[in-house]
């Protein structure tokens, strides 16, 4: 395919390829960090409703987005991969009370006083 391509335009990029292929991945990529950031987003959005199990899968969904990234990411993803943090942080956080309120047997640890 390459060859043809190269053979009906006469030209390649540094790459090797055709510019319009080495844009169209460039165009990819950008969609990816722009849904990195907004899936992101909607991880901490879903975890300020309180709807934890669907704000901890987006936030999954957003890291499964980023190891998809090959190159280095760029500033427009940071505020999808701070959501993923925020929403990670708060899950540890409630299954940390969740564990000293019940304790393993379950009796309640919390003092009376």
């Amino acid at each position: 395919m390459q060859g043809a391509v190269r053979a009906s335009y006469g030209q390649t990029s540094r790459s090797g390829r055709h510019p319009a292929a080495d844009h169209a991945r460039d165009a990819r990529f950008g969609d990816l960090a722009a849904q990195i950031s907004a899936k992101g987003a909607l991880a901490l959005a879903l975890a300020g409703l309180a709807r934890m199990p669907k704000s901890v899968q987006a936030a999954i969904e957003t890291l499964h987005l980023l190891r998809e990234m090959r190159r280095p990411s760029s500033h427009s993803t940071l505020v999808g991969l701070s959501g993923v943090s925020e929403v990670l942080l708060r899950g540890r956080r409630q299954a940390y009370r969740a564990s000293t309120i019940s304790g393993a047997n379950g009796s309640d640890k919390r003092s009376t006083n």
